[in-house]
């Protein structure tokens, strides 16, 4: 009989969202059983379609207190119980060491997740045949690579952001300088990367040391075939703008909210602007960015939709609206390659929504396969508006044709399993 093959996936301290739970689904059809590990991660997705995959087990090991109680070494032992301004200075002395000598990186796990959830982890794992395992983002490839190292198991790197060193977010803290030190030795020893394309791939490779790797390309992608399905509820919900144009700005309301609120002054009244945070909730009403937004709306043409949605309600909206944007800032690579690093972007297509883009490196694709139009300033959203309504129908068409030949995850996921069958060799 032959043996059974396991996944081991880990995340920790970051959303998890379609990606992981898109590759778990994935996995487990190729028949592989799948291990999933969380720790401190909010969930930004529905966990239920998972639950009806018997192959697939998800381990929430957030319930575990992250203190220094809980991290079974010496130094935790040593500083628990003192002032909490010593706790401060031991704390930074700590992470100085660890970020200076590099004999310090074995132990360097335990500064993020304590020890015992660790051993729960090998508890779960027991003595089952690992395939190998894939660490999501920077400190789920430490703590897969940790586990990877010590029990002989290949394992996977797969980046979702591009933080490179000169990112603002190292300067922030030593605790994030100390995890990008462990992401280059963990990547370094990695077997294979998983990235969403080849521009990001050379970023990433380059800023971590990695001289040679397997690469596996998975742009950011959703599960299903193209979305047809229209709906007039949330219009009606946005107080019926059934017969209007609307254009979503979809994510984060700080995102160019403010620009996107005056230059919608311009638009002809059957346009409406949909603002939409997905992440928002009812104390939102006394933001401040919303009252401004508020405000400078004096011609009444945009409508916040600031209520959290479920999946299927998203694709709802999304669905029943005329034209996507996405907008990034421009201000590190991370956010300007993001061409195949878009969930928003892939959900349009997906819904048949033609978009609206700043011309950063990469999006070239858009006006290529006339799938909406770029622009390079906020202040020529108008214009572009206009040419996609003149020709509707052919942007939209080619939106679905788009999200099947390059956004669809069950295509794209294949190069992964690929790979990873092809590390048979590898495991003893």
């Amino acid at each position: 009989m032959e043996q059974q093959k396991w996944i081991g996936i880990f995340q920790a301290e970051w959303p998890v969202q379609c990606h992981t739970i898109n590759s778990c689904i994935m996995l487990a059809e190729q028949g592989f059983c799948v291990d999933l590990f969380l720790y401190n991660t909010p969930v930004f997705i529905e966990l239920a379609q998972t639950k009806k995959i018997t192959n697939i087990n998800i381990h929430d090991l957030s319930k575990y207190p992250n203190n220094l109680i809980a991290r079974k070494n010496l130094f935790s032992r040593i500083i628990h119980g003192i002032s909490w301004r010593w706790q401060i200075i031991l704390n930074k002395i700590h992470e100085i060491y660890l970020l200076k000598y590099k004999d310090a990186n074995d132990k360097i796990l335990y500064f993020f997740i304590p020890d015992d959830i660790t051993q729960q982890v090998y508890s779960i794992i027991g003595e089952k045949y690992y395939q190998c395992l894939i660490g999501v983002e920077k400190l789920g490839l430490v703590w897969a690579g940790s586990i990877g190292n010590k029990r002989n198991i290949p394992y996977a790197y797969h980046s979702l952001e591009l933080y490179t060193k000169d990112h603002p977010i190292y300067n922030k803290s030593l605790k994030n300088k100390i995890l990008k030190k462990a992401e280059e030795k963990y990547h370094q020893q990695s077997n294979f990367t998983i990235i969403q394309d080849p521009q990001r791939a050379e970023i990433l490779l380059q800023d971590n040391g990695v001289s040679k790797t397997t690469i596996a390309y998975l742009p950011i992608s959703l599960l299903g075939g193209i979305y047809q399905g229209k709906s007039d509820e949330f219009k009606h919900k946005l107080n019926n703008i059934k017969n209007s144009i609307s254009i979503l700005q979809f994510g984060q309301i700080a995102r160019f909210g403010l620009e996107l609120a005056q230059v919608a002054q311009e638009f002809p009244p059957e346009w409406k602007l949909i603002i939409h945070d997905g992440l928002a909730i009812s104390q939102w009403n006394d933001n401040e960015l919303v009252k401004k937004i508020q405000t400078i709306d004096v011609d009444r043409r945009i409508k916040l939709s600031l209520d959290k949605l479920e999946a299927q309600q998203i694709k709802q909206l999304v669905a029943s609206t005329h034209i996507g944007l996405v907008l990034y800032y421009n201000s590190c690579k991370n956010d300007a390659l993001t061409i195949f690093a878009s969930e928003k972007l892939a959900l349009y297509l997906q819904c048949g929504v033609p978009i609206i883009a700043f011309n950063y490196p990469g999006y070239e694709i858009v006006e290529k396969f006339n799938f909406g139009v770029l622009i390079n300033s906020i202040e020529d959203l108008p214009n572009a508006i206009r040419k996609i309504i003149i020709n509707y129908d052919l942007y939209s068409v080619n939106a679905h044709n788009i999200f099947k030949k390059f956004y669809s995850f069950e295509e794209n996921f294949f190069t992964v399993i690929k790979v990873i069958n092809n590390l048979s060799n590898l495991r003893c």
